[in-house]
């Protein structure tokens, strides 16, 4: 079952802001002042990076399977199996200190902690939160959500 991202529109609206400014401002100073290809490299290179960071932030989701739940952002993909998720919590706030890392666009949603892989845990958002505790309850033992 496929879980898209909740969505808080102003921090979106943000993000795409800032990015599209840095662009733009980057654009406009090399259209005035760049005379050879290799003054455009690092401008064609931003672009892909905004490029690569505006398909993240689109493109998130999360999926639950049989085996795993895979948490999903453009290119990004995390498999975390089921055996290995310690820990659920509810968390509030974007959270730009704590640990772990955030595929999660709205200020709420589950932290999802787990034993293997670098981070030890990833903050989601899911648009149906209810649903989505109730889909991953069905494939967790008891004890294991701490809402």
């Amino acid at each position: 079952m496929t879980f898209q991202s909740r969505i808080d529109k102003r921090f979106v609206s943000f993000i795409i802001l800032v990015m599209l400014s840095v662009v733009c401002f980057a654009g406009g100073t090399l259209l005035f002042s760049a005379t050879t290809i290799w003054e455009w490299l690092p401008f064609i290179f931003l672009v892909v990076v905004v490029a690569l960071c505006f398909w993240m932030l689109v493109t998130v989701k999360y999926v639950i399977t049989a085996q795993q739940l895979n948490v999903q952002a453009g290119p990004i993909t995390s498999t975390i199996p089921y055996e290995k998720i310690t820990r659920i919590e509810r968390f509030r706030g974007m959270g730009y200190t704590s640990g772990g890392y955030k595929l999660h666009l709205a200020g709420d949603g589950f932290e999802i902690y787990y034993s293997n892989g670098w981070f030890g845990s990833v903050r989601i958002s899911p648009q149906q939160d209810e649903q989505f505790l109730k889909e991953i309850r069905r494939h967790l033992s008891n004890g294991l959500i701490d809402l």
